[in-house]
């Protein structure tokens, strides 16, 4: 299969891409071209000759070099602008929020702001990859779209909360006082709120697809949660918040049940694909 190699290892050469991104997307166009030539060698053809015609209908590697890089180019320039949208976008949020009051600026709040802005920004994008002949995929495209309106509802419930308590800032656990029912409550409303995340960030990104990195991320967005609480808290631009590990630990547990949906869901549709194969 040393021909397999080098066709595809002359597609990939000019990507820059994070490595581990870039060795999977190679394993899965090589699973793809060894599948190919099993069948043709099962048709009759020799090996030489399978991996010459599977190569052949796989298309021509300049071609395909070419469109990878528009789509990974067009992949990179969306990350850079969707982050210095959020630079930009963070800042206004927060003095709406103080303008309006401590407590009125809520994950629906900006739902309504962010998302026509974003889809905007996504209409446009889709027309630049129609005008490059670049297949879009609906289903992702949707699914990014879920994403994006998740955040925004998280970065409003973490970060601009209707009710908030400074009484309670004291104590190891927020709702130590209260009912037993309101403990529950809290623990699976904590636990709910990054199930969504374990879900979805590893079908819009293969960076994502394993369990440590959806982990990482996780972290990142409770520290950087944090810092922001502290900041807040900090200028006087909202009600002194503490910032509490226990349910820090509860939003790492729903990022994993989330993942543990996602794995579960990913190894069905697998199996059945493949039982209907046969």
């Amino acid at each position: 299969m040393e021909r397999v190699d080098k066709y595809i290892n002359s597609i990939y050469r000019n990507l820059k891409v994070d490595s581990s991104e870039l060795n999977d997307l190679k394993s899965e166009m090589r699973s793809h071209l060894v599948e190919a030539i099993k069948e043709l060698k099962e048709e009759g053809y020799s090996e030489d000759e399978g991996i010459t015609i599977a190569l052949e209908k796989f298309g021509d590697k300049f071609h395909l070099e070419g469109e990878l890089t528009q789509v990974f180019n067009i992949k990179k320039d969306n990350t850079i602008t969707l982050i210095l949208l959020s630079l930009i976008y963070i800042p206004i949020a927060y003095s709406i929020a103080y303008f309006t009051g401590p407590g009125t600026f809520s994950g629906i709040s900006l739902l309504i702001i962010l998302i026509p802005v974003y889809s905007i920004y996504t209409i446009s994008l889709i027309i630049i990859k129609l005008k490059k002949h670049i297949v879009i995929n609906k289903l992702y495209e949707f699914t990014k779209f879920c994403f994006i309106v998740y955040l925004v509802i998280l970065f409003g419930k973490l970060l601009f909360p209707v009710e908030m308590y400074p009484d309670l800032s004291r104590s190891s656990f927020p709702d130590i006082d209260a009912p037993l029912s309101y403990k529950i409550t809290t623990i699976i409303r904590e636990i709910l709120y990054f199930i969504p995340l374990g879900i979805l960030i590893p079908i819009i990104s293969k960076r994502f697809k394993y369990l440590k990195k959806v982990i990482l991320l996780t972290v990142l967005i409770l520290v950087i949660k944090s810092i922001f609480v502290v900041i807040i808290s900090l200028l006087g631009m909202g009600v002194y918040r503490a910032i509490f590990i226990d349910l820090l630990i509860l939003n790492v547990i729903g990022s994993l049940f989330g993942y543990g949906i996602y794995s579960i869901s990913k190894k069905y549709i697998a199996n059945k694909e493949s039982s209907s194969d046969i």
